[in-house]
């Protein structure tokens, strides 16, 4: 029975087939846009092989984490050992520091054979873990919010701090910042009402921040402060990505040339001009200017209603589960999979400044598909259990409910007497 279970790739009865069949299916057409964006002038067969031998053992692994953790979550067991496993997170942000850096950030591990792994894409899901495992679904009338909240908004702060400070991956910290934040706002309690007013007006100061920042007084205001050179490019070149196109705008620049190219249809599957060399970093920050170049409206209207759907999905699930912790995790993926395809297309189209944020299931990278499938594994894990709970709980409602009628006319029948 164990060895069955062990190689059984069936999902719970409960859970979404219908999103698990488009996570796959859309990683496959993430998969193949990599392979095209990585066919450039210095391209040999055995490199394009090495591409698409890469992809399919990260999706190959994605999809056996996805099913795995959807069959074998112990959210139990995990409320049990998430303080261990929330403070190895905390040395496993830091050992990034060890090696080089790329792209302004210190933040991969690198492996045997140049693979590398980035651990802050498993701390993102930590944060919306964390909070549903101290904050759902606990009896918060006589107790305080500092007393409930205090490891996961600890952890939250220091993961920030060395994501944000010391591997200067500002994405990441962003990212993080925001699931945190909705993760707490979706908590309920007397005290929470007070705490979602203020959280809400935060919300908005923050928003109204992060607009006027957008702006060239707002740019002006940041070059004042003490922040590194680089990141101030980010800003200036959204604003004008034409007047250092040779420059720090160079690879933005030329994603808008790709933008303009694809048209409706694209120039065709393989025939990108930028990616030769105008887009060195084609398969992964920029790839959604490569499959627009190479299939045109057609190919982003794919990559936006494959998120939406997902998105849908998501939403829909999170509002009918009951257990609290589960809506946390639902709508965290939701969140999860928003804030990446917010910031990378706003990146490369030149609407917010580029952060370095991949686009989920399309960009290569091994630790970002790993951790968008364990995500999609705890969803479904989330919704199976949701749902049979509350069968189990009508099915023993049914059957003490009998049993109460039998009583009740047993009391009349003596009280007639």
């Amino acid at each position: 029975m164990l060895m069955k279970s062990l190689f059984s790739l069936k999902l719970p009865v409960f859970s979404n087939k219908f999103m698990h069949m488009l996570v796959i299916i859309f990683s496959l057409y993430g998969s193949l846009m990599v392979v095209s964006a990585s066919m450039n002038s210095t391209t040999t067969i055995e490199s394009l092989l090495g591409v698409v031998l890469r992809q399919m053992i990260f999706l190959t692994l994605g999809t056996l984490l996805m099913i795995k953790v959807a069959q074998w979550m112990n959210y139990e067991l995990l409320k049990k050992y998430i303080f261990i496993i929330s403070m190895i997170m905390i040395g496993a942000l830091i050992l990034p520091l060890m090696y080089g850096e790329v792209g302004g950030a210190k933040a991969w591990i690198l492996l045997p054979g140049g693979l590398t792994i980035q651990p802050s894409e498993f701390a993102k899901i930590l944060i919306i873990l964390l909070f549903a495992m101290y904050g759902g679904d606990v009896n918060k009338s006589n107790t305080s919010v500092f007393k409930v909240l205090r490891w996961p908004i600890f952890f939250t702060v220091v993961y920030v701090f060395i994501v944000l400070l010391i591997q200067r991956d500002l994405g990441s910290a962003v990212i993080m910042l925001i699931l945190g934040w909705m993760s707490m706002m979706l908590l309920s309690g007397p005290w929470m009402k007070w705490a979602k007013l203020w959280m809400t007006i935060i919300t908005f100061i923050g928003i109204g921040g992060v607009l006027f920042l957008l702006t060239p007084q707002g740019v002006a205001f940041l070059t004042s402060l003490p922040i590194p050179s680089y990141q101030i490019n980010r800003f200036v070149d959204m604003l004008n990505p034409v007047e250092r196109r040779y420059d720090s705008s160079y690879q933005l620049f030329n994603s808008l040339i790709a933008f303009s190219k694809g048209e409706f249809w694209g120039i065709g599957l393989g025939q990108s001009v930028q990616k030769l060399g105008y887009l060195p970093v084609a398969t992964s920050d920029y790839i959604l200017a490569v499959i627009v170049e190479e299939t045109g409206i057609i190919g982003f209207a794919i990559v936006l209603m494959s998120y939406a759907t997902l998105c849908f999905i998501l939403m829909g699930n999170a509002l009918r589960v009951q257990q609290e912790k589960y809506k946390i995790i639902i709508f965290g993926n939701m969140m999860f999979l928003m804030l990446h395809f917010i910031l990378n297309v706003g990146g490369v189209s030149a609407t917010i400044p580029l952060t370095g944020i991949p686009l989920l299931m399309v960009s290569a990278g091994g630790s970002s598909q790993l951790a968008i499938m364990l995500m999609f594994g705890l969803s479904q894990n989330a919704i199976h259990r949701d749902k049979r709970e509350r069968i189990q709980v009508n099915h023993e409602n049914h059957i003490r409910k009998p049993s109460i009628l039998k009583t009740t006319n047993s009391l009349l029948s003596d009280h007639s007497s």
